[in-house]
């Protein structure tokens, strides 16, 4: 699961996402944002919101596998 996401960042915020998995799961976390003009994220987890207000969807996702958690990032003013 992703670990404490944020309630909303303003616009061009930056926020660093954790994830926890149980461990006896083994691999890397990959990090992804779903759709165009979402904002952008890197290997560690550091989301940069997009400059304009909505609500995005950002993925953890176990590589190697189908195991994933999602969570809704709102940005406002």
């Amino acid at each position: 699961y992703i670990v404490n996401p944020p309630k909303y960042l303003r616009p061009g915020m930056k926020y660093t996402f954790s994830c926890r998995k149980s461990e006896d799961l083994q691999g890397i976390i990959l990090w992804n944002v779903v759709g165009e003009d979402a904002g952008s994220i890197n290997k560690f987890g550091t989301y940069t919101a997009p400059m304009r207000q909505g609500v995005f969807e950002v993925q953890a996702v176990l590589e190697g596998t189908e195991l994933s958690a999602t969570v809704y990032v709102v940005v406002r003013e």
